[in-house]
């Protein structure tokens, strides 16, 4: 018998703040499994982590970018914002839209 009390209304609510529609025969079965799937998590506890780093990934994969290159053909920031009327932190300027309901 697991110490996890878990009935209907809090798989409903769960339900609700994961934005799932579930059938009324979906809740009863999560409602039925979830004490059995909170008791495997709690048993996690019991382990000794106590010199475990911890781990960020698993893969080893330490860069999967690749090394940025100039192209030529790129412009400076002097000359695209060149002819701009107005320009505010390297970004375009413009004036703002109004919209009449």
């Amino acid at each position: 018998m697991s110490k996890f009390k878990f009935g209907l209304r809090q798989v409903k609510q769960l339900a609700l703040l994961m934005n799932l529609d579930l059938t009324s025969q979906e809740l009863s079965q999560f409602a039925k499994e979830m004490p059995q799937t909170l008791s495997a998590i709690a048993n996690l506890n019991e382990l000794d982590t106590q010199n475990i780093m911890p781990t960020y990934q698993t893969t080893g994969i330490v860069n999967r970018f690749q090394d940025e290159q100039i192209n030529e053909r790129n412009l400076d920031k002097k000359a695209i914002f060149k002819n701009a009327a107005r320009t505010h932190h390297d970004y375009f300027q413009i004036k703002g839209l109004k919209y009449s309901k």
